[in-house]
């Protein structure tokens, strides 16, 4: 049994960790085994993240803002210090493998369920989602060059054709 300080560290370390972090997620343990819970602490670890096991009554007294009434069992939350979503493409890689179960997140201040976590552990990392991005616009603004650059080059030809006819 944990003594009253060793609680009040835990609920500190926890409003802690809901102050820094960008984005948070809601993990089942119930149906991980010992050696896939290490392995994925090691990922998370390689990521500037970090899982926490906890109880509903201190994740309650560090953040009253968040609901936790599906949460049924042992539970940890998976933390985001980055932003960069890293660690919700790690459950999203490491899910059939350990057979994860997720019961909701937030990130930025967003709220989601299970299914939209597992939507945003789908999407691609951020520096490939940017190159994309740019790609588009690169694309999209040759496109408008080229259609602005269509008339002067017709005009130029016609021009052309109509001093060759003069000479």
């Amino acid at each position: 049994m944990r003594t009253k300080t060793q609680k009040q560290d835990i609920i500190q370390d926890l409003k802690k960790n809901f102050d820094q972090a960008k984005g948070f997620v809601f993990l089942n343990l119930q149906k991980l085994n010992s050696p896939n819970l290490f392995r994925l602490k090691k990922e998370l670890r390689n990521s500037d993240s970090s899982l926490q096991v906890s109880k509903k009554t201190f994740v309650h007294i560090a953040n009253p803002e968040i609901t936790l009434e599906n949460i049924s069992g042992p539970f940890a939350l998976v933390f985001d210090f980055e932003g960069n979503l890293k660690p919700f493409s790690i459950l999203g890689k490491l899910k059939d493998e350990m057979t994860l179960e997720v019961y909701g997140g937030s990130v930025e201040g967003r709220h989601m369920a299970a299914d939209q976590v597992w939507q945003i552990a789908k999407l691609p990392p951020r520096e490939i989602m940017l190159s994309q991005l740019v790609g588009s616009l690169k694309g999209r603004l040759y496109a408008t060059v080229s259609t602005l650059r269509a008339p002067l080059q017709k005009l130029h030809s016609v021009v052309n054709q109509i001093k060759e006819k003069k000479q």
